[in-house]
């Protein structure tokens, strides 16, 4: 795919229509034609909306169930716009490209593993059988399109891993609410989402069979509510 070059201008067309010039050559050599690809992934090398945020590399996921359509339905779309804090505490919507995550269910996942992922906004939901949750790379926790991230009613939840973590945008949720969390993965998240500095957020780990967080998790609730978090757990 190619770069597209600044200041150019777009007219679509239909993919099936010759774009050459019938009599010039001169004209043909001058004209370039971009696909909505190469328009991606110039947003995605120039960082998207301007240089304001994370551009967003390819990434694959691993997992055991089928991507299937609406009903069970499993999407990756990907939303224009996030949250970006002032400087003085206000927030500005900025255009930037933020994937969103959206897996809901599906009773045939019991494992998801997004590689090579590094900011998303995140909706999976009601995957009675998914078993764990893994974001390698992972280092941006998106409050835009779905929200920050919405991983309740997976009751079979008890592995969350998101070890690359180091932000979260401003007055983003964060609910692993109705799971069977492990206390590893409760302490897991508090500590990770204590280490962004982001204040006045929610995070939910309650109900279900999750695991009540051990001192070390206590120790990362009390640093989060000091920044104005709420934050629940069993």
């Amino acid at each position: 795919m190619a770069i597209v070059p600044s200041n150019t201008r777009f007219v679509g067309i239909s993919s099936s229509v010759d774009l050459r010039e019938k009599k010039s050559a001169v004209k043909n050599n001058d004209a370039q034609p971009y696909t909505i690809e190469d328009i991606a992934e110039t947003l995605g090398n120039s960082g998207g909306g301007g240089g304001s945020a994370p551009g967003i590399a390819p990434f694959t996921i691993e997992k055991n169930g089928p991507l299937s359509p609406w009903g069970n339905y499993s999407t990756i779309y990907y939303s224009t716009v996030g949250f970006v804090p002032n400087a003085d505490g206000t927030q500005t919507v900025t255009p930037r490209i933020v994937p969103s995550l959206s897996f809901g269910s599906n009773p045939l996942f019991t494992f998801l593993n997004f590689v090579g992922l590094e900011l998303a906004n995140i909706y999976i939901s009601s995957c009675a059988n998914l078993q764990s949750l893994t974001f390698p790379d992972l280092t941006t926790i998106a409050n835009g399109g779905m929200g920050a991230v919405s991983a309740g009613y997976n009751s079979s939840l008890t592995t969350v891993s998101f070890p690359s973590l180091t932000a979260i945008d401003h007055f983003s949720t964060v609910s692993f609410n109705s799971c069977a969390l492990s206390q590893a993965s409760v302490d897991h998240i508090l500590v990770k989402l204590a280490g962004t500095t982001t204040p006045n957020c929610v995070v939910n780990l309650d109900g279900g069979t999750s695991a009540a967080p051990s001192a070390v998790g206590l120790a990362a609730k009390a640093t989060l509510l000091g920044r104005g978090w709420t934050v629940s757990h069993n």
